[in-house]
């Protein structure tokens, strides 16, 4: 049996103020999904690639100069005199 005919029956056999709730839903995903930019993806932008591997560049050149996880947390601290 088609997906389509099933999933109709199925709604079908909810009371019409669910049927309510469903159509709704389905009309959130049509336009949550439908647009290419919106679907989500695991693929990191051009853009980003560059960035990263313009760091690890910069790292792998001048390996020492970093600076340490309790300097990085300090910084915002500092600037905003922010008390823990």
């Amino acid at each position: 049996m088609n997906t389509n005919i099933i999933t109709q029956q199925r709604i079908n056999i909810l009371p019409e103020y669910l049927q309510h709730h469903v159509s709704d839903y389905i009309e959130f995903l049509i336009n949550r999904y439908s647009k290419s930019e919106s679907i989500p993806t695991n693929e990191i932008s051009q853009e980003f690639k560059s960035i990263i591997d313009e760091r690890i560049t910069n790292y792998n050149n001048n390996p020492k100069n970093v600076i340490s996880w309790q300097e990085l947390e300090s910084r915002p601290i500092k600037k905003y005199n922010y008390d823990l």
